[in-house]
């Protein structure tokens, strides 16, 4: 349903969510956020990993809702506890032990003899604990689809996964499940390092500004950097970053344009010289005049159109995507008869199906 502008002028809850590997099952857990009693609105951007709520929900609800789809919410300005750090990196630990599990457990048919007899089920049990660590993820996910009554990626490599262990091919299981987390784990740390190499621009995003109000001289006045218009007079003082794209009008320094236009080395700005919002500047005192207000700036547009560009998707993934709802409960079908139809209709066991 859609909401009034007037709706979501109050200030949103914002959360970064960790974990994120998959843009359906990142639309599926918005359409969770949203169904949450007091909340107007959800919106989730999947390439910075950014969960906007707009709404009368408590912080909590949220990341309750996070930690049952698998992800790790944390609001925006609040510290990364001891427990969401842990939580950041156990897809990678989790698969780097199932992993090991599953060399231990195959290599048990090749070591010699030992001087102490292994009980017959040890390889069985290593393959066990490999399925389970490597797959609580997974799992966790593919229980959660099922409570909503969706069929996604996880669900069906959970099927596989124990349906291999009920028809005795433990090793080609705990194999399934430790390619699945590897893979998931790699594909969320990479995306992780390109969300926090975007979200480093923001660091270069100035709060405030210095404006000179009033006729000659004037009085300086340090205003946030939105209230700033076209044709304000910004005095930039040494070390500070330059709050909007303009002209230099006095002074002369040296500027460190690297975060806009990746130049190395700091450049030299005079009277008459354009200067980019966000830069840093070196040791002199300029003032600028101001071409625009910061939405209107170079750095600004390159965020937004970076924002945008993540949260859209390809044409060959939005098909790709579209082909899996359709194929995944297919795939899924088709197994079950393959095992059920058979067995009653021709005869033989269940297990030769």
């Amino acid at each position: 349903m859609a909401h009034s502008v007037a709706e979501r002028e109050s200030p949103p809850l914002v959360f970064h969510v960790a974990g994120l590997t998959c843009t359906d099952c990142a639309a599926q857990f918005e359409r969770g956020v949203r169904r949450l009693p007091g909340v107007r609105e959800a919106k989730l951007n999947y390439g910075t990993a950014k969960l906007s709520v707009w709404g009368d929900v408590a912080p909590y609800e949220i990341v309750r809702v996070a930690d049952h789809a698998g992800y790790q919410a944390r609001q925006i300005g609040r510290p990364y506890t001891r427990r969401s750090r842990w939580r950041r990196s156990s897809r990678l630990w989790f698969a780097l032990v199932s992993g090991f599990l599953l060399g231990a457990a195959a290599l048990i048919t090749y070591l010699p003899q030992l001087p102490f007899p292994l009980p017959a089920a040890t390889q069985r049990v290593l393959f066990g604990l490999s399925v389970l660590i490597g797959g609580y993820n997974p799992f966790r996910s593919a229980i959660h689809a099922a409570f909503r009554r969706r069929l996604e990626m996880n669900a069906l490599m959970s099927v596989a996964a124990i349906g291999a262990l009920v028809a005795g091919a433990w090793f080609e299981s705990a194999v399934v499940v430790f390619s699945y987390s590897l893979v998931e784990a790699l594909q969320a740390r990479s995306l992780d390092r390109a969300r926090r190499l975007t979200a480093g621009l923001l660091e270069n995003v100035p709060v405030t500004a210095t404006v000179v109000r009033g006729e000659g001289a004037g009085e300086q006045a340090s205003v946030p950097v939105q209230d700033v218009r076209a044709g304000d007079l910004c005095v930039v003082a040494p070390g500070e970053r330059v709050p909007v794209d303009g002209k230099v009008v006095s002074g002369e320094s040296w500027v460190d344009e690297h975060p806009v236009t990746g130049e190395s080395l700091p450049v030299e700005k005079k009277p008459g010289d354009r200067v980019y919002g966000g830069c840093l500047n070196g040791e002199g005192t300029i003032t600028i005049e101001a071409a625009g207000p910061w939405e209107g700036s170079l750095l600004a547009r390159i965020m937004s159109l970076l924002e945008e560009a993540h949260g859209k998707r390809a044409k060959a993934e939005r098909f790709l995507y579209g082909l899996a709802r359709i194929y995944t409960p297919l795939a899924a079908i088709a197994a079950f008869l393959t095992a059920a139809v058979p067995p009653v209709v021709l005869g033989g066991g269940f297990d030769e199906w």
